[in-house]
């Protein structure tokens, strides 16, 4: 069993997924699981898939008809078999040390979330120069459930989406 499955849902971004997955292959934390959930992309990002799953064991490949990004998240969650859970986006780049810095938080404080910074870009349409980008941190601390929605639920600073969070799977489940 792995100590944390990240979860890829894949469509149409043939462009990115190798650099993508390669940040994931690059982990500091090596008991971790890739599961790639191509989700009937037109692309060429199904034979990618195989292809990084026949160079690494520690990946896995789902391929489905196209059902949306919640599908392919649902579908590789009932895949995973880590104790926590990591949902990166295919056009995503992770820091070397993201999972094992945030795994290490999650066992020391038996978190079901932890939720981390990450900083954004945007690309002008039709342009392939960055126009912007923005950090966004988490709020530092260990709070109970309580705690979190009487002080941070009416913040805009604090941003938990499904790409900047680690999640306990049977908290999920």
């Amino acid at each position: 069993m792995a100590d944390v499955s990240i979860v890829v849902p894949v469509y149409g971004v043939e462009q990115y997924l190798r650099a993508s997955v390669q940040s994931m292959r690059n982990q500091t934390h090596k008991n971790i699981e890739i599961i790639l959930v191509d989700d009937g992309s037109p692309d060429r990002c199904g034979e990618i898939c195989d292809e990084l799953a026949g160079e690494d064991d520690r990946i896995q490949v789902i391929h489905q008809q196209n059902g949306g990004v919640g599908c392919a998240r649902n579908a590789g969650m009932d895949a995973a078999s880590g104790e926590y859970l990591c949902f990166c986006d295919p056009d995503d780049l992770i820091a070397p040390e993201l999972v094992e810095d945030n795994y290490k938080l999650a066992k020391a404080n038996d978190a079901d979330i932890v939720m981390f910074g990450m900083r954004i870009f945007w690309r002008k349409k039709g342009r392939g120069k960055i126009r912007e980008s923005i950090d966004v941190p988490p709020h530092s601390g260990v709070f109970t459930y309580a705690e979190y929605w009487d002080n941070f639920r009416k913040s805009h600073l604090l941003r938990g989406t499904a790409v900047n969070s680690l999640f306990r799977r049977a908290f999920l489940t």
